[in-house]
């Protein structure tokens, strides 16, 4: 192929050397952001925790007895007004475990979803890096080997039954096509589907059932790591306590790594054996629901001698109102 002999100051694709500098530049401001902000030392109003968390994963982050982890994973998002960036995941450093359920717990707008989706190859970090088995990973292709997501919305198609879904996602994953069959199977046997609702089209599901046919699919390949992206939002008490089931199962067989995230403190009591908070794209708190429970949850004190006593009658009156109701209309 001829190439021009100054093919090197030509502009590749149509990019001005303005872009191109632009781009370089920015590879080297990450580079140097990565080195001056990688040490072992306590920031300040770091929680002790979350200091360990930081420390174990520096000390140990390329090992492959880890399922993920989560290196100063940063992301920004540029301001078309001229304004400061917008950071939605702020130096993230977390390890996950075979074995575990991670609930990731906040409200909206904190950098959950968006962790995920570094996770998955969707976003691309500003700064960071990922390591997935011990390797660090680039590309989606080559993520989907390892990772199975539950997004927040649902991805199906109306037209389709439950178990077209199922086939077609596992071919997708790679699943050998003299096993399909028996795969996606035992997939929807996991999930409940492999009755009536195994043949049905997806438009016709409930929630709840649209839910778990979400979560077989994420399970479809064997992939040591499921991501959950809050996988119950919008769903009755009943289908929600479904998943719940679902969900136990899934992390008491010890074969995979579910990292989940979620607004109720009930849900990732239920679920998980690790928490973490997070708060402005940062790690807040991180460690079991009975350590955090210990640390920070004083409880309610009630103390008659310093309350009110009109406020005192009225909570006596409502009790006894209460039991005289409960007594008429339930005879007991």
């Amino acid at each position: 192929m001829h190439r021009h002999p100054i093919g090197l100051l030509q502009r590749p694709f149509g990019q001005s050397f303005g872009s191109i500098f632009q781009r370089y530049s920015k590879v080297a401001d990450e580079e140097k952001y990565a080195t001056e902000h990688i040490t072992l030392e306590k920031y300040e109003n770091e929680d002790e925790d979350v200091y360990k968390e930081r420390v174990k994963v520096l000390k140990d982050k390329e090992s492959n007895t880890s399922a993920l982890k989560l290196v100063r994973l940063r992301k920004e998002f540029e301001n078309k007004r001229g304004y400061e960036k917008k950071v939605a995941v702020n130096d993230v450093y977390l390890g996950f475990e075979y074995g575990e359920c991670f609930a990731l717990l906040g409200p909206n707008g904190v950098g959950k979803t968006t962790t995920l989706n570094i996770v998955t190859g969707a976003l691309e970090q500003s700064s960071g890096k990922v390591y997935v088995v011990g390797k660090e990973l680039k590309g989606s292709r080559e993520i989907s080997k390892f990772i199975g997501i539950c997004p927040q919305f649902y991805v199906i198609w109306e037209d389709l039954t439950v178990r077209n879904h199922l086939e077609i996602y596992a071919k997708i994953r790679g699943c050998p096509s003299g096993k399909i069959r028996g795969i996606v199977q035992k997939a929807a046997e996991g999930v409940q589907l492999d009755g009536d609702a195994f043949n049905m089209r997806a438009g016709q599901l409930s929630g709840g059932m649209k839910r778990r046919l979400s979560i077989a699919i994420a399970l479809l390949g064997q992939c040591p790591i499921i991501l959950l992206d809050e996988p119950t939002t919008g769903l009755d008490v009943g289908s929600r306590r479904e998943v719940w089931k679902i969900l136990e199962k899934i992390r008491s067989s010890g074969q995979h790594c579910v990292i989940l995230t979620t607004h109720a403190m009930e849900e990732a009591d239920a679920l998980a054996t690790r928490i973490g908070i997070m708060v402005k794209g940062g790690l807040r708190c991180l460690g079991s629901p009975v350590h955090l429970k210990t640390r920070f949850g004083d409880g309610y004190k009630f103390n008659p001698m310093n309350t009110n006593r009109v406020f005192i009658m009225f909570v006596c009156i409502n009790v006894s109102l209460l039991s005289l109701m409960i007594y008429f209309f339930y005879d007991v």
